[in-house]
């Protein structure tokens, strides 16, 4: 049976849960760091980080944190990046579904 791209494309149960669960775990392991320094004789005198943002999202990063002394100051979403990492694991878990389906046929 060939599988036609308005098929694959076609929102299931699967499909959405597997999209839900590959934002979680990108929100959790993929952390990038971008340091702002408010105030250098402070970091050059004692050694450590005083501000902080951490950006989360994968492949697009869409969420700011701003941390300073471990409590979170501010907060962002970038709803267009958020839109576009949506698309990304959508059809990323669409990809997946289809090479499951593809394969479990052949065993079974």
């Amino acid at each position: 049976m060939k599988l036609s791209f308005k098929q694959f494309l076609k929102p299931d149960w699967r499909k959405i849960i597997l999209t839900l669960v590959l934002i979680v775990v990108s929100l959790f392991f993929n952390w990038r760091f971008v340091f702002g320094y408010s105030d250098m004789s402070i970091l050059k005198s004692t050694n450590v980080l005083d501000f902080h943002y951490v950006i989360r999202g994968c492949p697009a990063p869409y969420l700011y944190l701003g941390v300073s002394g471990g409590n979170i100051n501010s907060f962002s979403i970038h709803y267009s990046l958020f839109l576009a990492d949506l698309i990304f694991w959508y059809l990323f878990s669409c990809f997946m579904i289809w090479i499951y389906d593809k394969f479990a046929k052949k065993f079974y």
